[in-house]
């Protein structure tokens, strides 16, 4: 098992274990960095789904009116049924 104190021992360029990490870890960073920054340019600069983002939008809104008016309509409703059953 090793200890914490271990990571702090000098190589021989006279860095430390921990201080190599460390670069390696920022390194890895940057290089995820631009490869997401890559694929966010990518996305971008790519128009072939804005008919799907129309579509999606104008569903959306058909989905409210139709959500408004039933809300509207469902209560006279309601009270149309609720009549014929205290008729009966």
């Amino acid at each position: 098992m090793r200890f914490l104190a271990d990571s702090s021992l000098p190589l021989q360029n006279g860095t430390t274990e921990a201080d190599t990490n460390s670069i390696a870890g920022v390194r890895g960073f940057l290089m995820r960095w631009s490869e997401y920054r890559a694929v966010l340019i990518q996305l971008c600069r790519d128009d072939r789904g804005g008919e799907v983002l129309e579509y999606a939008l104008v569903s959306g809104l058909i989905v409210i009116a139709a959500i408004s008016i039933i809300r509207q309509v469902g209560t006279k409703v309601l009270a149309k049924w609720t009549s014929l059953n205290s008729s009966m």
